[in-house]
């Protein structure tokens, strides 16, 4: 997980206090994923099923990872 990564989910938790709306499903695993690597900047691509997913495998990683340091701070 880069410090960018950390910024950015922190000020997304920000966004979320003094909105209080949740920006993430937390039932949409997948989904949350797809869309938290978009917030980061990283690249996603549609697959031969015509869904969206992380483009990279080691992005995915580095967003599962920061996706958790979501789930702990939020």
């Amino acid at each position: 997980m880069l410090k960018k990564d950390i910024k950015v989910i922190n000020e997304v938790i920000e966004m979320e206090r003094s909105s209080g709306h949740i920006f993430y499903d937390l039932d949409d695993y997948e989904g949350d994923l797809v869309t938290m690597a978009e917030d980061l900047g990283l690249e996603t691509i549609e697959n031969e099923d015509g869904y969206t997913v992380i483009k990279n495998e080691k992005d995915r990683k580095r967003v599962e990872e920061v996706y958790n340091y979501y789930l702990e701070n939020r």
